[in-house]
């Protein structure tokens, strides 16, 4: 379950809960100084019920327990549930539902039941009668609709004797706000059009997104011998160190960056990717083969159009290709490898993370010629939280694992982020850093780099990673450029201290 925050007008927010397989529920919460506070409330069931309850579904469907009683209190609170489908007798509503609804029913009554029986106070929804709520909450499942209510904010601000079940409203200020609760709730449904928004999505699981890139124009003056890689430095000069993930927004127009060391990153990697550990420095999943393709297709057009002096399109009456220009080199779009061919065009590597049924993110597709430190056969299927912890990132659990998760939680695919790292290495290699030992027997026996080297092999190595979600696919897609310079060249640097 997560939970997430959005401006609604100026003194409103609206919480988005999900859960696996069950439920979701959109509550907006809208605080009038002159008037009771007021919650209303887009509620989802699904046929889909998942093999475990966790304390997450728990919640929810507590919280959809009261919201269902509520609506046997004040029928008239309904805003959009099918006139016809609301009237049905108990008999029809049997007759209509499904296998899979009627075990739905099934299973969140016998949730409900087991709640009661835990609980020492007498809910509302039992005084009212199971058979009465049963078939309230059927009519929300065949209805296949989001239902919207309206329903005062708790907590009340005179004693509730129901125990927060929402029932007798005491003050009158809430039982005026009841008698608008309808047309206002219209208008907030106008933000909030039931149902666009309220989707039950289990882990692992991806609707596809129609969304398209922006197409970028072409980099300005961009020459392949004379357009330098960009300074960056993600490092403060000081005393003061604070780790975090460090994600920004990136403009889609500077995705991939390419620059006048082009030829000598493409030679490097042709050597690597067609070399004898070309299976360990690319491997992709079966389930990540679609991803690989988006990957290759996106790539290219985004190439094409920023770096028209470097690469076109070139057709045939069978197949797209696309050309380097420099090379004269031809790469089918549709490969049996294409994200092998996707990182053979720009200077960055590839990877594909892809959300799993547990929530988590695992590394499932991965085109990797210039790791420096690691290796993709050890990380290969592994989640995002585990590459961390196994790599001994720096305070990964104490500052970063909580705000990643949530990142690729939230993540789109309509915004693309970027982050930067950086390492010093005692030796000149950029594929492989053979001053921690060598890449065929690494992790057996692991070196640390050596502690005295000669200040002409120490070099700065700086990553950009670039990250957005793939719209058919949903895969996360990194492109991670990596900067190899002497780290004599930046202490020559203007602002180095």
């Amino acid at each position: 379950m997560w939970a997430k925050k959005r401006r609604y007008s100026d003194a409103a927010y609206s919480i988005l809960l999900k859960v696996n397989g069950i439920a979701s529920l959109l509550l907006v919460p809208i605080r009038n100084p002159k008037a009771p506070s007021i919650v209303i409330g887009f509620l989802s069931f699904t046929s889909n019920v998942p093999r475990e309850w966790t304390p997450g579904d728990m919640v929810l469907l507590e919280m959809a327990r009261d919201l269902v009683s509520a609506t046997l209190c004040h029928p008239d609170i309904f805003i959009n549930l099918d006139h016809e489908i609301a009237h049905l007798s108990a008999t029809e509503v049997e007759a209509r539902l499904s296998d899979e609804q009627h075990a739905t029913v099934d299973r969140i009554v016998v949730l409900f039941e087991k709640m009661r029986r835990q609980s020492k106070i007498k809910d509302l929804w039992v005084s009212l009668g199971m058979s009465a709520f049963k078939y309230k909450l059927a009519r929300f499942i065949i209805s296949n609709q989001t239902i919207a209510m309206a329903l005062p904010a708790f907590p009340f601000k005179s004693r509730n004797t129901n125990s927060n079940v929402i029932g007798t409203l005491p003050d009158m200020g809430e039982a005026l706000a009841l008698a608008n609760l309808n047309s206002f709730a219209l208008q907030v449904s106008e933000v909030y059009p039931p149902g666009c928004k309220i989707l039950v999505k289990p882990f692992g699981t991806w609707t596809p997104v129609d969304f398209l890139a922006p197409i970028p124009p072409a980099y300005p003056n961009w020459s392949i011998e004379t357009t330098n890689p960009l300074p960056y430095r993600p490092f403060k000069y000081g005393s003061d160190y604070f780790v975090t993930t460090g994600i920004r927004r990136l403009d889609w127009d500077d995705w991939i960056e390419l620059d006048n060391q082009w030829i000598r990153y493409q030679n490097i990697k042709l050597a690597r990717l067609f070399g004898e550990r070309a299976s360990r420095l690319c491997m992709t999943v079966p389930e990540a083969c679609d991803a690989a393709l988006e990957t290759m297709e996106s790539v290219s057009e985004y190439l094409v159009c920023r770096y028209p002096s470097l690469f076109q399109f070139k057709y045939s009456a069978t197949q797209k290709q696309i050309q380097i220009k420099a090379t004269g080199e031809v790469y089918r779009i549709h490969s049996d490898d294409p994200l092998k061919y996707a990182a053979l065009l720009i200077q960055d590597d590839l990877a594909l993370v892809i959300e799993g049924v547990d929530g988590q993110h695992y590394l499932m597709a991965g085109a990797i010629p210039l790791p420096g430190f690691w290796r993709l056969e050890d990380k290969f299927n592994m989640s995002l939280t585990e590459i961390h912890t196994t790599g001994n990132v720096s305070q990964f659990r104490e500052k970063l694992q909580e705000g990643m998760e949530r990142f690729f939680q939230k993540m789109t695919s309509v915004k693309a982020f970027v982050r930067y790292n950086y390492s010093i290495q005692t030796d000149g290699e950029l594929t492989w850093s053979s001053s921690i030992g060598s890449e065929e027997t690494f992790g057996r026996g692991r070196k640390d780099a050596r502690s005295n080297p000669c200040i002409e092999n120490i070099h700065f190595r700086s990553e950009r990673q670039a990250l957005r979600r793939l719209p058919r696919s949903g895969a996360i897609l990194f492109t991670v450029r990596t900067y190899f310079l002497p780290i004599i060249d930046i202490s020559q640097e203007l602002s180095v201290p």
